[in-house]
């Protein structure tokens, strides 16, 4: 913890994974949401935070809604496309509900366009699309990198690991600030059943709200197990031979 006051914190990650310090700081930034309304995390120094999901996930039980996001050091030059000025782009925001899955957006503004053949068809026949994902990747390298001192130029970077090359950014708020919260859940609750009913786009087989396919996922996998492909079963198999510890399937995956 490098430096907080009542509403904001700012956690150094120590040149190792961006896990860790993005989960204690989201756990602290809970309790100075609650305690203040409002509150802002930032984390600096280390490597990759995984799904920004993982972090506004940890807002749901507490009557907080919350925006995360990351940004990692850029190696921008001259004649280089714009897609590359929009970073990794991860971002999520959460709202909670009272009986149906929680709203949780969860998603790569620039997913989909790092390829130059599939984006520079979306551009020609959706140019708005495209500059919205690029202006949202913009936004996770302004909040998330640029803020948790990620410079711009990667000579100016001073390191002791390379590999500690990115930031993020938690905000989270109270509920209460402005409805109460039981009825916005129910509300949100609503709002879920209704999208249900709604015809879902091209390709999809059920309309939910973001997060529902996830919450579907996870109730099928507590109930059946979840599933795990041939090579890692392997792989899984081999380490439990290394240790002396036996696999419940039986083993022998092959």
């Amino acid at each position: 913890m490098v430096r907080e006051t009542p509403t904001s914190l700012l956690v150094d990650g120590d040149g190792g994974l961006g896990y860790f310090p993005a989960h204690e700081g989201t756990r602290a930034l809970i309790t100075k949401a609650e305690a203040a309304g409002i509150a802002v995390l930032v984390t600096r120094n280390h490597g990759h935070f995984g799904a920004a999901g993982l972090y506004s996930r940890l807002t749901l039980g507490h009557d907080l809604l919350s925006f995360v996001t990351s940004g990692h050091q850029l190696e921008l030059r001259p004649g280089d496309p714009v897609y590359a000025a929009a970073g990794g782009s991860p971002m999520s925001f959460s709202a909670p509900t009272a009986e149906e899955p929680p709203l949780v957006l969860d998603f790569g503004a620039m997913h989909d366009l790092y390829e130059e053949s599939p984006r520079d068809l979306l551009a020609e026949i959706a140019p708005g699309l495209v500059h919205r994902s690029i202006g949202l990747g913009m936004v996770c390298q302004s909040w998330g990198g640029l803020l948790a001192g990620v410079p711009l130029d990667p000579d100016e970077a001073r390191r002791r690991w390379s590999g500690a090359n990115q930031g993020s950014m938690v905000i989270a708020m109270r509920i209460d600030l402005f409805a109460d919260p039981g009825q916005f859940k129910k509300e949100m609750d609503a709002y879920a059943r209704a999208v249900r009913t709604l015809t879902p786009i091209p390709g999809a087989t059920k309309s939910y709200l973001p997060g529902g396919p996830e919450a579907a996922a996870e109730a099928d996998y507590r109930a059946n197990g979840i599933p795990v492909g041939q090579d890692h079963l392997q792989l899984l198999e081999r380490a439990a031979t290394e240790l002396g510890v036996p696999v419940p399937w039986g083993g022998d995956s092959t």
